[in-house]
């Protein structure tokens, strides 16, 4: 019998936050090619500011417009967000130097969120897991990462590929998974969970 049985977890979420990340994708290029745009009405004079934010805020909005499943994969989204909060703090910098305080803040502030969501993303965007070992059960989930030893557990359910943890407090949390990775049965994994609480 195995003493460590691995899951994987299904995000029902998941679809929507690959939406919201593709909008935060199309408003940071407008607000670059906003940016870019009086450049390019000088552009005999300043073609060189015009090319280096134009064509950066024309290739995201393609990306994010055209090629979705691109931005899915968790390198891709990271090198654009990195890239979209990198051009928003120098157009933030630009706008303080023509003393323009709204717009600096704006750009400011959207270049934090970028930032902020480079963070949250590279743990949505990876692979999650359900862990069931000697210590306990390790939930790893979008935002954090939750840990139940043996002693806090009363009860624990396979049902219809989602994982219900009774608490000692009587608290349910359910988890949607997919087939565990070993090939054993449910019965298996059970039995060794009922030997785990009952030695806690």
């Amino acid at each position: 019998m195995h003493n460590r049985y691995a899951f994987r977890l299904i995000h029902e979420k998941q679809g929507l936050y690959y939406a919201q990340g593709r909008a935060m994708h199309i408003m940071a290029g407008i607000l670059l090619f906003l940016y870019a745009f009086p450049y390019f009405l000088s552009f005999s004079d300043q073609w060189i500011m015009g090319l280096g934010v134009g064509l950066p805020s024309v290739m995201i909005l393609a990306v994010a417009l055209f090629k979705r499943p691109l931005l899915q994969l968790p390198d891709n989204n990271r090198m654009f967000r990195i890239l979209e909060a990198g051009f928003l703090i120098m157009g933030s910098m630009h706008f303080l130097q023509k003393n323009q305080i709204l717009p600096c803040l704006f750009f400011a502030f959207v270049a934090s969120v970028m930032m902020f969501l480079l963070y949250l993303e590279s743990r949505i965007f990876q692979p999650q897991g359900m862990y069931l070992g000697e210590e306990g059960v390790v939930v790893e989930l979008p935002l954090t990462t939750k840990s139940f030893s043996w002693t806090t557990i009363q009860d624990l359910q396979y049902r219809d590929h989602y994982i219900t943890i009774t608490l000692k407090d009587e608290r349910q949390l359910q988890f949607r998974v997919a087939e565990p990775s070993q090939s054993i049965v449910w019965d298996e994994i059970y039995t060794w969970c009922v030997s785990q609480i009952n030695k806690a």
